[in-house]
């Protein structure tokens, strides 16, 4: 079992790793990659700041999780800019010049029929009720699971915004995740 709660990232990802490697819940082959997988997990990081791990073992590309952030921001969904930072993302690509899944900003940032983004409707929301369960994100397409040949499917699914006790908290939902990779990108983004 993974301790609730961290003062950082690394502590989380070295705990998650360690249970990863030496207790997982299942062996599995998910699209022929053979992975350890525990189910359920979850943990909180008391500073939010501290969102980098640091692991000899497992360099972080610190340039590509500022990069990625600011393609999020940017609402982005194109190789050309992200793909410049991590070349192997055209792996994801059904297209070879879009990413659909992994594009969080463009689900994030784009305007509704009232030319909203959710982004903003989480903002009004808060500031309207502060203690509203309401705010959330949507980040996976209905449709991106239901194709099993595509390849890039939203790792991180929702996003749930809490304002309590004068502090701003994030709760984040995920389908799946690599914890080698993704978990270190997703947790800083």
């Amino acid at each position: 079992m993974i301790p609730a709660s961290f003062p950082s990232f690394h502590d989380a990802y070295a705990a998650v790793l360690t249970r990863l490697t030496t207790e997982p819940d299942h062996s599995i082959s998910s699209r022929g990659n053979a992975a350890g997988e525990s189910l359920d997990v979850s943990f909180r990081i008391t500073d939010p700041r501290r969102r980098l791990p640091y692991v000899e073992a497992r360099p972080v590309n610190v340039v590509f999780n500022v990069a990625e952030v600011l393609w999020y921001l940017a609402g982005r969904r194109d190789l050309d800019m992200i793909g410049y930072y991590a070349a192997g993302m055209a792996t994801s690509s059904a297209d070879g010049r879009t990413l659909t899944g992994t594009a969080y900003g463009s689900k994030l940032f784009a305007r509704d029929a009232a030319g909203r983004t959710q982004w903003e409707c989480v903002l009004s929301l808060l500031r309207s009720d502060p203690d509203s369960k309401r705010a959330v994100l949507s980040i996976l397409d209905a449709d991106e699971p239901r194709d099993p040949s595509h390849p890039d499917v939203s790792c991180t699914f929702a996003a749930q915004f809490f304002l309590r006790g004068g502090h701003l908290h994030l709760t984040c939902y995920l389908r799946g995740n690599d914890a080698y990779r993704g978990m270190v990108s997703d947790v800083f983004a």
